[in-house]
């Protein structure tokens, strides 16, 4: 389930305990057990529990790009090699690629031993990228703009088990003024954002 499909769900079932504009806290019996998106200036991210214990990726998938610096580990799309000679295509080596990691398709393997790989890439945006599953936990980290319309510079909504609570920087009417089940001064938004984690 996309983030923000499951945080508008559980957002308006949720009971508001406090909250004074720029963060509240409520309670909610909703799933999943663990998600959280967050921005500081530049990095943004997200992560959940509500990931297909296998699916498409496998149970363990994980792509980091530093910089040029490329690693992957993967356990649906095995190879061995060095110096870019490979038997069997790593990730990107076909070409089918999501958008937000097309930078895999013109990655130069160093070497690649069965599930893990290691290479250079562009140096082009994005500058950090991070995607991680592991069963069912799944985290996504890239770079932002330090500043956006949606989240301002700095912006986190988390959830663990039972638990919500979300904060902004600078303050905002999205979040509002709520103290035991009551709230006032809250603009609810009409639409959320494209979410980082999306449907498998």
């Amino acid at each position: 389930m996309a983030f923000e499909v499951m945080w508008e769900d559980a957002h308006r079932a949720a009971w508001p305990c406090c909250g004074c504009c720029c963060t509240e806290l409520l309670f909610t019996s909703r799933s999943p057990m663990i998600a959280a998106k967050y921005k500081l200036c530049c990095c943004k991210g997200a992560a959940s529990t509500g990931e297909d214990f296998a699916g498409k990726k496998g149970c363990i998938d994980s792509i980091q790009k530093l910089c040029c610096c490329v690693s992957m580990c993967s356990t649906t799309n095995m190879s061995c090699g060095c110096c870019g000679c490979n038997c069997c295509q790593p990730y990107g080596s076909a070409g089918e690629v999501e958008p937000e990691n097309d930078f895999m398709e013109n990655v130069f393997w160093c070497c690649y031993c069965c599930v893990w790989g290691c290479g250079c890439s562009s140096c082009n945006y994005p500058c950090l990228f991070n995607d991680i599953k592991v069963c069912c936990f799944g985290q996504k980290d890239t770079t932002d703009w330090c500043w956006t319309e949606e989240n301002g510079c700095v912006a986190a909504q988390y959830k663990t088990c039972c638990l919500m609570q979300q904060l902004r920087c600078p303050p905002t009417l999205d979040i509002g003024c709520s103290l035991f089940g009551y709230t006032c001064c809250r603009t609810e938004r009409e639409e959320y954002a494209p979410s980082l984690i999306t449907e498998s």
